[in-house]
């Protein structure tokens, strides 16, 4: 672990949630980490359809 100095972003709630940008709903709701607000970033075919690796 490296903390504050960890070259990663932790921030995942900026990013959009991969399941509600291509099915419009996530099976995990309140709890999913990722952003479920539709914005122009979830509209964007490369970025909606990226994996991200915890």
């Amino acid at each position: 672990m490296k903390g504050e100095d960890c070259p990663f972003d932790h921030q995942l709630s900026k990013y959009p949630c991969t399941n509600y940008a291509s099915k419009g709903s996530c099976s995990r709701g309140e709890e999913c980490m990722f952003s479920h607000t539709v914005n122009s970033r979830l509209h964007n075919n490369t970025f909606s359809s990226a994996t991200f690796v915890l």
